[in-house]
């Protein structure tokens, strides 16, 4: 089940971070469901509420599943493996102290490029 999305907005409006990020560097041959450690690089900031810039590097989990995966119950928004390995760019809300960070409740999504505009909403 999902959680109410009143939840998910207010996960992003709290975030320390808001930034589009190049995927440099993934797991391979997960065993999914699972999370990930993703590492990537800072292309865009639209929201620091501490010191992050582009170029930084930043770590977070990512929740990842196949199409056939049996998941558990809960508020995961799972991200398909497949895509995130064939992706190279993402929109993310973060928490944290960079560069380890935490995604804010599932708040991120693959993206085609970065943009001077969030596609996410804040």
């Amino acid at each position: 089940m999902v959680l109410p999305s009143s939840h998910y907005d207010q996960a992003r409006h709290d975030a320390a971070f808001h930034v589009q990020v190049e995927l440099i560097k993934l797991p391979t041959g997960a065993d999914t469901p699972c999370t990930i450690t993703v590492c990537a690089r800072v292309v865009e900031v639209f929201r620091a509420l501490k010191s992050i810039n582009p170029g930084d590097t930043v770590r977070f989990g990512v929740d990842v599943n196949r199409r056939d995966d049996e998941i558990p119950a809960g508020g995961t928004i799972w991200i398909d493996y497949d895509n995130l390995s064939s992706a190279r760019f993402m929109e993310v809300f973060l928490d944290g102290d960079p560069p380890d960070c935490q995604v804010a409740l599932w708040n991120c999504q693959l993206i085609d490029s970065p943009s001077r505009k969030p596609k996410m909403k804040e």
